[in-house]
Formats: structure tokens, sequence, C-alpha cells
């Protein structure tokens, strides 16, 4: 009986270990369940990632706020413009070939998303992990706001 009870033990603590090393990935946010505000900042996503994987770096950022406020080289504020030209100067050493949005939130006016942008750059890549905050001005959803944590 005692054995019993010590196998049916181990074996119990074998699936809870396993189950709890399982990996914790966010799931990405996809198109079929999202109301109307939410499917337009998606879309604003869609159309910067297909930017970003051509290089159109004016077709990424028509999508900043001029005014907004945004994170630049070695995590420093950066503008609108600062971050268009730090592209262009470095634009040839790397490339972002996915951007995956892993949160996505509306309320009213204003917008919340989680991203993961998958880099590539000469000897390797990684997967770069940034915040947005966006508001709605004339009809028009704008990243105001762009955050590497």
């Amino acid at each position: 009986m005692q054995k019993n009870l010590f196998s049916l033990f181990i074996s119990l603590f074998v699936i809870v270990l396993f189950l709890g090393c399982q990996s914790s990935k966010t799931a990405v946010v996809t198109p079929e369940t999202l109301g109307a505000d939410e499917l337009e900042v998606y879309n604003l996503f869609k159309d910067v990632e297909k930017n970003w994987a051509m290089k159109n770096f004016d077709g990424v950022f028509k999508h900043y706020a001029e005014d907004g406020v945004f994170t630049g080289k070695n995590n420093t504020p950066a503008s609108k413009n600062d971050l268009l030209k730090l592209c262009q100067e470095t634009g040839d050493t790397w490339k972002i070939s996915k951007v995956d949005l892993k949160k996505l939130s509306v309320d009213g006016e204003k917008a919340y998303a989680e991203a993961v942008l998958k880099i590539k750059f000469d000897g390797g890549g990684k997967n770069h992990k940034e915040n947005y905050e966006l508001e709605k001005r004339n009809g028009t959803w704008l990243v105001v706001k762009e955050i590497n944590p």
C-alpha cells in the first residue's frame, strides 16, 4: 500500500512539475475577435509591420504623432524626426521582419498595445518588446508614445 501511495505521489509530482514548466508565451492578437476600433489599431500595426519589412521608414512613421514621445538610442527620449533619422542612418544593418501584437485595448479615443518586434541584424537577431500608447486624432489612430521596457 505504501509503495502504491509513494508511486502515486511521485507520478503526481512529475505531472505538476511538467505542467509548471510549460511555456507561458502570450498569444498573439488576431483580428477575429476585435471590435471596430480595436481592428483599426490592429490594422495600423499590420501596416507598420509591412513597412518595417520593406524598410519604408516614411510608411512606418506616418502612424506616429508629430508631438509624440518615443524611445531613441540608448533608451533616451526622442522625437518622431529623431527616430526617422536614426532609422535612415542605421537601417542597412537591421530589419524588422514581424510585429506580433501581444495585447491590445481601446478605451474611447485612447489605445494601448504591447508588441514583440522580430529584429534581424548582422550576426543574429532578437525579439524586442515595445509598449505603445495611441490616440485617435481627427479620425486617425496615431502612436503618441513608444516605450522600450
